[in-house]
């Protein structure tokens, strides 16, 4: 092993890098792959290509003579689709949107196509071993029980994916 790298300091004076700073650099530089399970998503498919839903109109209101603009809140679609991703900054919107009166009308709300996961077909999953059948459980975020038989995993397999929820 060679001499470690060295750093020059704003004076211009060299300073040793210890062999674990070293490390510890090419450590934090590298690539880590990080499983962060998708956020939950509401969906909404309009008729309309660009739908807008408006809560407040955009106005103007006149304080001590000046003209001040407030911008008009509301949703806007994009392609028949509005997303929202299920979390507590969302719900107000959430809310708004399920009680518009135009809701079932316009648009109505959708399961997630997009977090669709394919499984294998029931004979092809009935074929694997337990261990593989865990490991596809793993994978989709299924929670099982260490003594769950063969068909209970399938079972479990089959009611949570696929499921909007």
């Amino acid at each position: 092993m060679g001499r470690p790298k060295t750093e020059r300091n704003g004076d211009g004076e060299e300073q040793e890098m210890s062999l674990d700073t070293t490390a510890e650099a090419v450590a934090s530089d590298s690539p880590v792959a990080e499983t962060k399970v998708p956020v939950k998503q509401v969906v909404f498919r309009s008729i309309d290509k660009n739908l807008i839903l408006h809560q407040s109109a955009a106005s103007v209101d006149v304080l001590h003579g000046i003209p001040m603009y407030k911008p008009g809140t509301g949703v806007r679609f994009e392609d028949n689709f509005k997303r929202f991703d299920d979390i507590p900054e969302n719900q107000v919107a959430i809310k708004w949107i399920r009680n518009h009166p135009m809701n079932n009308v316009k648009f109505k709300e959708v399961p997630d196509f997009s977090r669709m996961v394919e499984l294998p077909t029931i004979a092809q999953m009935q074929d694997m071993s337990i261990a593989e059948l865990k490991a596809l459980c793993v994978q989709n975020v299924v929670t099982i029980n260490e003594t769950d038989s063969k068909d209970a995993i399938i079972l479990a397999l089959l009611k949570a994916v696929n499921r909007p929820t």
